[in-house]
């Protein structure tokens, strides 16, 4: 079985990233209007769900 150990990441490995406000927003908007999935954004940004619906 794996440890936590293993599994942590080097400070640059977990640099934060700041999406923009406009492009939060054109993301919102392409998914209200159908032209994407969350599904999607998440899998192209590697963001969670999470930090998407919110």
């Amino acid at each position: 079985m794996a440890r936590r150990e293993q599994f942590q990441m080097s400070l640059s490995e977990r640099q934060r990233r700041k999406f923009s406000e406009s492009f939060k927003q054109k993301k919102v908007l392409e998914i209200e209007r159908g032209q994407t999935k969350v599904s999607q954004i998440c899998r192209q940004y590697e963001v969670s769900d999470t930090a998407v619906r919110h």
